[in-house]
């Protein structure tokens, strides 16, 4: 089936639906050299040799690496091939409809296909069996996109290098309202823990923000956690968390791709976007199913910790 191609309007400012992404995998591939792991489905090999300088992404020294030279944050290379590749994992009702959105060419699109949940073929893109949109986004958005490339992606968002320093890797929202909100406490829940001392990623106080709001921030290159041995982290990363509850606040999502490890080798705290303040309620845009009850505990942390590190507080 032929790809059904709408009209470009990248740089209009209509939103995209409202939808709720489902949480499709929360699992980390075993490949050690993969840096940074954000939710991670896999490291793709893309780079965009588009980098013109704007204020929506470029920290104030302004400074990036030589387009000719491989990055040193995210070592890939100027001229490889641009091909189409997914940033958000499939979503839809199960046996009926899916999609997902691709990056390809320094834009984004929504593609539209039925019957299974695994991708389809994207080696001929825009030609494919399923259906295919541009995606519409703002000035900002756009020019985020188009200077960084892909590292990782997840549920809410994807995890893009930028080639800047000081901090090189930008987290992006999916281009959906559900996502920003998301990444918009995300970003908020990560300043209330900085301000209590916890340990998080050196992240810039500046978000990346258009005329809609946040739509992602900047932040330092973070490493993955030993999968294959997690004991090894268990007595610190229970401390930590000790520290998040003690501070009165809940993380959400304490699975093994959330606990990274900083340049200096210390544990840090990503993604809290399903954390809160102990006693709260909790927002609509947090799953319902992460929390027992209508407001922010310790349960869903103490049942990860038990269930992915044998931790029990």
């Amino acid at each position: 089936m032929a790809a059904i191609v709408i009209a470009d309007n990248t740089h209009t400012s209509d939103k995209p639906p409202v939808t709720y992404q489902n949480l499709f995998m929360d699992a980390i591939t075993p490949r050690a050299h993969l840096h940074p792991l954000w939710r991670c489905l896999v490291l793709l090999p893309y780079f965009n040799t588009a980098r013109e300088t704007n204020s929506a992404f470029t920290p104030s020294d302004g400074s990036r690496s030589s387009p000719l030279e491989l990055c040193n944050h995210c070592e890939l290379a100027a001229n490889a091939p641009s091909s189409a590749k997914p940033i958000s994992p499939p979503d839809g009702a199960a046996g009926e409809s899916y999609y997902c959105y691709v990056d390809f060419r320094n834009r984004i699109y929504e593609v539209n296909w039925t019957n299974k949940a695994q991708y389809p073929n994207f080696s001929s893109f825009p030609e494919i069996d399923g259906t295919v949109r541009t995606v519409a986004l703002s000035d900002e958005v756009s020019e985020a996109f188009a200077g960084s490339v892909l590292l990782n992606y997840g549920t809410d968002g994807c995890v893009r290098c930028s080639h800047l320093e000081p901090l090189p890797i930008i987290k992006l929202a999916h281009p959906n309202n559900l996502s920003r909100l998301r990444i918009q406490h995300e970003f908020e829940m990560l300043k209330e823990m900085r301000r209590h001392s916890l340990p998080v990623p050196i992240f810039d106080d500046i978000p990346m923000i258009d005329n809609e709001g946040i739509f992602g921030y900047r932040m330092e290159q973070l490493y993955p956690i030993d999968i294959s041995d997690t004991q090894a982290i268990s007595d610190d990363l229970k401390t930590i968390v000790k520290q998040v509850h003690d501070s009165g606040f809940s993380h959400g999502d304490l699975n093994p791709s959330n606990i990274m490890r900083n340049g200096n080798g210390s544990l840090v705290l990503i993604d809290p976007s399903w954390g809160g303040p102990l006693g709260q309620q909790v927002p609509h845009h947090i799953p319902s199913y992460q929390y027992e009850g209508t407001v922010f505990s310790t349960t869903t942390d103490e049942k990860y910790l038990k269930m992915y590190f044998s931790v029990v507080l």
